[in-house]
């Protein structure tokens, strides 16, 4: 179970504004975002040149998964995770995500919407 945001400690943030193209394509650019991302999770552009170290990154609604970064197109690995994580959020184009870094690997993504 995700700590409730008011629990959750202070981090680096990042938002990314959605695209047609992102939810067809399942995948969130991280371009804008790098400095959150330790260089040693970001890998190469297949699973045979993934990066040494991955990333713990739990969606809201969604799953956790251990993932690094495509460095060639800037996105996560774990595409499925995203699809779900567009899927149970209702992410529509014009959405902005929010992308805050939790830990030294660990990231969580939600919505950023008004409650």
């Amino acid at each position: 179970m995700a700590p409730k945001p008011e629990m959750r400690l202070a981090g680096p943030v990042g938002r990314v504004l959605l695209t047609g193209g992102n939810l067809r394509n399942n995948h969130i650019y991280l371009t804008s975002m790098l400095d959150l991302i330790p260089a040693d999770s970001i890998g190469g552009s297949n699973k045979s040149t993934a990066a040494h170290r991955t990333l713990r990154v739990s969606f809201e609604p969604g799953t956790t998964v251990d993932t690094d970064v495509d460095g060639s197109k800037n996105i996560l690995r774990a595409r499925g995770a995203v699809r779900d994580f567009f899927a149970r959020s209702g992410a529509r184009e014009g959405d902005t995500v929010l992308i805050e870094r939790t830990g030294p690997y660990a990231l969580t993504i939600s919505l950023d919407r008004p409650v």
